[in-house]
């Protein structure tokens, strides 16, 4: 069943002009990911070190993204606010996606436009994707979360949290300066 579905993706990619088509491709690739939630539950990567294991689905969705997605938002005409990435969030909002929503984050923080940021920031308790939200918000120059992300790299405990935490102070700090 993937088969048909990774060749509408292609189809759509295929025939893709203007943003018009990008939701098109949105629809293929959303079809494509509830496709593989469905279908390839195994677990294909034991997490180490306490790291969480990873199915099948996230494995396939997250390289997927960068296999399909990324080429188009490579484009600087599809870059920005725009229907696919508009999709892509509305992925990231969606739990039972897992650990494959961390590189429709990424994305977005590279790619998409401030406007995101509101809604990235909601995630950012979300154990599976948080540090991939601190990374888009401070690719993004989010500075409308500042005092929260602030909390994060103050905490006692050393986590990938408050590293991520305290890259973004380190960036966005001196801009926060300049705002005030």
């Amino acid at each position: 069943m993937t088969n048909i579905f990774t060749g509408k993706i292609n189809y759509s990619i295929s025939n893709l002009k203007n943003n018009n088509d990008l939701s098109f491709i949105f629809k293929s690739f959303e079809e494509y990911c509830d496709d593989l939630i469905s279908t390839r539950t195994g677990l294909v990567m034991r997490g180490v070190d306490g790291a969480p294991d990873w199915y099948g689905y996230e494995m396939i969705i997250w390289k997927s993204v960068f296999k399909y997605i990324e080429p188009i938002l490579k484009m600087k005409k599809f870059r920005g606010k725009n229907e696919l990435l508009d999709g892509m969030l509305s992925l990231c909002l969606r739990k039972e996606y897992g650990k494959g929503r961390q590189s429709l984050v990424m994305l977005i923080g590279k790619y998409g436009a401030i406007d995101y940021a509101s809604s990235l920031a909601r995630l950012i308790d979300d154990p599976e994707i948080s540090i991939h939200v601190i990374g888009a918000l401070t690719q993004l120059k989010d500075l409308s979360h500042f005092e929260q992300i602030k909390n994060i790299s103050e905490e006692k405990n050393l986590t990938s949290k408050r590293t991520y935490a305290r890259k973004y102070m380190k960036k966005l700090a001196p801009l926060k300066l300049n705002q005030e």
